[in-house]
């Protein structure tokens, strides 16, 4: 995915596409849409997570070169500049191996990520199905709907995903739902994110 972001930037400045004039909002657009690509990706076992912080190493680096080139005509302050989107990429890596009593903490743990891709995460780690699942759709589908609403109608989609597992659970009649614990963490990050 990381090669294919890349060589979609160096074909934007080979066609002479106006990257010049927006760099960090292409820089931004393309973090933002790799960190929710991240935050979804399931089954998310050892290997992977060393896949995914191996990718996010190479996007930084590429992305860095890509926005260094322009600081020659304008200046800037290298992928910093990019912020929320820059500090969320930072924030993933170590969440990847967070321990999961830890996901809902607000502090230090997830500081810098947006309530969205923690819920992800929690639901990533559940057997709680992600809403593009429970809704048909592909992640790139998901990923562009999240983009194109608000954060509370995303947050919304979340935890309409998990009242449907709630719900499905207590007609199946399980006594001790396999998910509880995740139920509570991401519903205390749900609380959190509507507080702010």
């Amino acid at each position: 995915m990381v090669r294919r972001i890349f060589l979609a930037l160096i074909l934007m400045r080979v066609l002479n596409v106006r990257v010049a004039d927006r760099p960090l909002d292409i820089v931004r657009h393309v973090l933002r849409t790799f960190v929710l690509h991240v935050s979804i990706v399931k089954p998310l076992d050892e290997t992977r997570k060393l896949q995914l912080t191996s990718d996010m190493t190479e996007l930084e680096f590429s992305l860095g070169a890509f926005v260094s080139e322009g600081k020659g005509k304008r200046g800037g302050g290298g992928l910093d500049a990019a912020g929320a989107e820059y500090r969320a990429l930072r924030a993933l890596r170590p969440l990847l191996f967070l321990e999961t009593a830890r996901l809902a903490d607000c502090s230090a743990a997830t500081t810098g990520l947006p309530p969205l891709v923690v819920l992800h995460h929690i639901l990533v780690r559940a057997p709680i199905p992600l809403p593009h699942m429970l809704h048909g759709w592909q992640a790139p589908e998901y990923v562009r709907w999240v983009e194109e609403h608000s954060e509370e109608e995303a947050l919304t989609l979340v935890d309409g995903g998990l009242t449907h597992w709630e719900k499905t659970n207590e007609v199946e009649g399980a006594g001790d739902d396999p998910a509880a614990e995740y139920l509570s963490l991401a519903r205390s990050v749900l609380v959190s994110a509507r507080k702010t």
